[in-house]
């Protein structure tokens, strides 16, 4: 049986203005290998071997690309970091085993589902978050993958109070607890609950295959917020 290697870094991509200023930093100061890599998205991109890690600069090729705009809005610094997890490996062996094409925008999908996990990411907030890799992705490719991610079981599909689908990367069996007001969602844990048993309405031959038990109210902030001052 492989270990589990835990969360660790894949790649950090770098926005910056010139790719030649840092080049001898990583290369003769840290002592970091070239990696090849190809220009893409009207970037030029030069790479680094960090141990399993790889890091990618990113220089923007011209102005108005998508690399240019996000060092004009935010500066150079972070423009993205992927992790590398257990679960990660899992769903690409999975993806190939559905004969499903590993694509560069259906990885940064569930990237973007992984990054904002605890916030439990609708649609739209993973369309914005890979909307600053790929700006000409459309919202109707988020939410096609993400369904056929949910139909391969590699995400679940959280329901707040029936308002907009959400979505979750553990698949473990487990429960929420979901506001009423800001919609914020908390994952539980609880082997008392995943074994409920089923309900009389269920004996007269109905097979139950899932469950999953969801408590609504107000959480903490939204209490205090509701209350006068």
């Amino acid at each position: 049986m492989t270990p589990r290697r835990g969360t660790r870094i894949a790649h950090i991509g770098l926005a910056v203005h010139s790719l030649d200023a840092l080049r001898p930093l990583l290369r003769d100061v840290l002592g970091l290998r070239d990696a090849a890599l190809a220009d893409s998205d009207g970037a030029r991109i030069a790479g680094y071997e960090a141990g399993d890690a790889l890091v990618e600069l990113l220089e923007p090729a011209a102005p108005g690309t998508p690399i240019a705009k996000f060092i004009d809005k935010r500066g150079p610094g972070i423009h993205h970091l992927c992790l590398a997890v257990d679960e990660l490996d899992a769903t690409l062996a999975r993806c190939r085993a559905a004969g499903l094409s590993v694509t560069h925008q259906r990885l940064a999908i569930f990237e973007a589902v992984m990054a904002n996990c605890n916030r439990h990411p609708s649609a739209e907030i993973v369309y914005q978050t890979v909307r600053e890799r790929y700006p000409t992705i459309s919202f109707n490719t988020i939410y096609k993958n993400l369904e056929i991610l949910e139909g391969l079981g590699i995400v679940v599909k959280v329901n707040p109070l029936y308002n907009e689908a959400r979505y979750d990367v553990d698949v473990r069996p487990h429960h929420h607890l979901i506001c009423r007001e800001c919609k914020k969602i908390v994952d539980i844990h609880d082997e008392k609950l995943d074994s409920v048993p089923a309900p009389l309405e269920a004996a007269d031959g109905f097979q139950v295959e899932n469950w999953t038990v969801q408590f609504t109210g107000l959480c903490t902030a939204c209490q205090e917020s509701a209350t006068p001052a």
